[in-house]
């Protein structure tokens, strides 16, 4: 049976553009159910947490820095770095590297890590190509001109035995953050020009991938995620110092 627009709509002008408007938003609905093909689920799979804080100076206490886990934050003085308890999709922390008076140093750095990483479920209910959208948010990154910082995200498509796939790479980029000509703090993704940071002095950025959609057939697979956070500051006159309140990873299927 033939059926035509007229015989769905009728001929009347304005009934037309209503059911038309109406039809077009069904299709898109439609196709956005269609695509639901997989599915990272709340269950993690397992996870890891980890960092240290070195102040510089290893006569103080403690003498050697401060190293985690247990618990998810190492405190040497003034320098320290944290972890967030990871979720299924989001992974973050915090660094500052703040060092011991000059007098004291007995290195040539303050150093602080904070390294979060979560693999979670993900299922796949019909064979499809799939990209997802990583969110980074870095809250009030600052740097002084001969400290340093740097932010890695990573995440990867594994097999349900937590092997990467071949292909399965979704991003794995650096960022480095720095002071520009002016002393304001800015921030380079690896192989791009520098960028401001916004208003409130803090940085996001979507990363996609990968390019064309990952290939998965009908199967559980497993998501992973990291953030990897290191400041290094002078022990040297001058007070260096390079800290990160907060950054988070986060990832959702597009």
């Amino acid at each position: 049976m033939k059926v035509s627009f007229d015989s769905i709509c009728g001929k009347d002008g304005k009934t037309m553009v209503r059911c038309a408007l109406g039809l077009a938003l069904a299709l898109m609905l439609v196709a956005v159910v269609g695509c639901d093909n997989g599915k990272i689920e709340d269950k993690i799979i397992s996870q890891s947490t980890s960092g240290s804080a070195d102040d510089g100076n290893d006569n103080n206490d403690p003498p050697n820095g401060k190293t985690y886990p247990p618990g998810l934050q190492a405190k040497d003085n003034t320098t320290t770095a944290n972890s967030d308890k990871p979720k299924f999709d989001t992974v973050g922390g915090s660094v500052k590297a703040i060092p011991a008076p000059p007098a004291g140093a007995t290195k040539d750095a303050a150093t602080a890590k904070s390294f979060n990483m979560v693999k979670s479920a993900f299922v796949v209910s019909s064979d499809d190509k799939f990209t997802f959208d990583v969110s980074l948010h870095i809250v009030q990154p600052k740097v002084t001109k001969n400290a340093k910082l740097t932010v890695q995200v990573r995440a990867n498509v594994l097999d349900k035995n937590g092997v990467t796939i071949p292909g399965g790479q979704i991003t794995d980029i650096e960022f480095k953050i720095d002071q520009d000509a002016n002393g304001k703090t800015q921030v380079s993704p690896q192989g791009q020009q520098p960028e401001a940071l916004d208003a409130n002095g803090n940085y996001k950025r979507r990363l996609s991938g990968p390019s064309g959609g990952i290939p998965l057939k009908k199967d559980d697979y497993q998501i992973e995620l990291e953030i990897r956070l290191i400041a290094t500051a002078s022990t040297a006159p001058g007070g260096d110092s390079a800290t990160i309140d907060h950054a988070t990873a986060s990832i959702k299927l597009r």
